[in-house]
């Protein structure tokens, strides 16, 4: 079924050649086309949640990582039907996962690749700098355990808790339509 220049909905565009204009359509209404496969369907909704976790926690993505975290929910999926075991015109769920299946998911779900804003690569002066910092922050945090002072009540798993120093400068997956980072260094007292 051909769009129509009448539907309301439908994206229209002109050109104008030599003072005459020339209507048509490029893009066909939403919905229309190609539809997700029930496995798509279902994990499509897994991989963009787990995305959205792990963009918060300040991880950067990519496609190969995207990649990953869908193989990863295909394995360890107790699904009865999604799961490692199935297959899609013979070929296993897990091998359907391709660069061209990763990009058609970060295209539905407006994904982009994003430059960071402003140089986050350090000189040699400022990373000695941080790792001083840092060297003198454990040392203080050291003193007192080896001396037996704090409460063992009032201690937690250090695993718990950790450092980031993002130096890195590549291109993260992010949303279109999501604000720039913010990156603010603090100083240790």
């Amino acid at each position: 079924m051909a769009a129509k220049l009448a539907e309301p909905n439908q994206l229209k565009y002109s050109t104008a050649s030599k003072r005459v204009r020339h209507p048509f359509v490029v893009k066909a209404l939403g919905g229309r086309g190609r539809q997700l496969g029930a496995h798509w369907e279902w994990l499509y909704p897994l991989m963009l949640i787990e995305f959205r976790r792990l963009r918060r926690a300040g991880v950067n993505m990519s496609n190969q990582l995207v990649a990953e975290m869908g193989v990863v929910f295909i394995e360890d999926s107790e699904h009865h039907f999604f799961n490692a075991r199935l297959a899609v015109n013979g070929k296993p769920f897990t091998s359907l996962l391709t660069p061209r299946r990763i990009r058609d998911f970060l295209e539905r779900n407006n994904i982009v690749y994003r430059c960071h804003k402003g140089k986050k690569q350090v000189n040699e002066e400022k990373q000695m700098e941080i790792n001083r910092a840092v060297a003198r922050h454990l040392g203080c945090l050291k003193r007192p355990f080896q001396d037996g002072s704090p409460d063992p009540e009032h201690q937690y798993n250090m695993d718990e808790s950790h450092f980031v120093i993002d130096l890195d400068d590549g291109n993260p997956l992010d949303f279109v339509d999501s604000n720039p980072r913010l990156y603010a260094w603090t100083r240790c007292r």
